[in-house]
């Protein structure tokens, strides 16, 4: 059942629950954005391997998310002094602070005063001078077509790490490592371009399957081990520390850097979707 539907002029959002009301949907554009059944595995493995690296996280910029489910999570951490959300709909954050199916699955998380949103191009808004960012969170859809391609690109990176602290760190949503393989690494190499050091990493979604994201920083080394210091669902210390191992079958793969000027991120999702 369609509880909520809306074409802006970047997008159209459609809300949806199920029979039994035991599962509520985003979708965008037709692709599914979460399902309530699971959405906490996929904003628990986004939000906290990032967030449990040692150094200081007072500052954190959300590009995309605009459900504010990442930001619910951001809000656990009680030494965070101010989060910015960047998404392009202004709509999508209108519903993210006032639909109430939201507002119940956010708890509200963006009506909180350490949050502030921007209704901006997330390129457009990296690109200006501004604050340095400790932890940046990259909640992007999956790079479907040459639009979304240039916010997984080297330039779009490059920006974001004038905006970062010398110790930030950055995370990324990646796509599937197995079904869009050559998508998911071809991002991480390209991360790997701008910054020092990089860590991959998968975890497996019932609604989506196995789903990946990458994290990069620039001072020293990812760690060994990862503390969790805040409650979660699902994520603990050592599906953190196994989230790092990848099968034979999604291994890394040689890649081509993406690139505004030479776009090839979004000409392998269509590949590897067809295959």
């Amino acid at each position: 059942q369609v509880i909520y539907s809306t074409q802006t002029p970047y997008q159209k959002i459609v809300v949806t629950k199920s029979a039994t009301n035991q599962d509520q949907r985003l979708y965008i554009d037709g692709h599914i954005q979460f399902s309530t059944r699971d959405e906490y595995r996929y904003h628990e493995n986004l939000v906290h391997p990032l967030m449990s690296i040692e150094g200081s996280r007072q500052h954190v910029l959300v590009l995309g998310g605009g459900d504010g489910l990442a930001i619910r999570e951001l809000l656990k951490y009680d030494d965070i002094k101010l989060i910015h959300l960047v998404d392009i709909d202004p709509e999508m954050i209108r519903i993210g602070r006032e639909l109430p199916i939201l507002q119940r699955l956010n708890l509200k998380s963006l009506s909180s005063d350490k949050v502030t949103t921007y209704a901006e191009d997330a390129f457009s808004f990296i690109n200006q001078p501004g604050i340095l960012y400790d932890r940046v969170i990259i909640d992007m859809p999956d790079p479907h077509n040459e639009a979304i391609n240039k916010l997984y690109s080297r330039e779009f990176y490059t920006m974001i790490k004038r905006r970062m602290t010398p110790e930030g760190v950055l995370v990324t949503q990646s796509s599937s490592p197995f079904f869009t393989r050559q998508v998911f690494w071809s991002i991480e190499n390209t991360l790997a371009s701008v910054f020092k050091h990089t860590q991959s990493y998968q975890t497996s979604l019932p609604s989506f399957g196995i789903w990946g994201f990458n994290m990069a920083k620039n001072d020293a080394e990812f760690p060994d081990s990862y503390e969790l210091t805040v409650p979660t669902k699902a994520l603990t210390e050592k599906t953190m520390l196994a989230s790092l191992i990848f099968s034979k079958d999604m291994d890394k793969v040689p890649t081509p850097v993406n690139s505004i000027m030479e776009p090839k991120l979004y000409q392998l999702y269509i590949e590897d979707l067809r295959q």
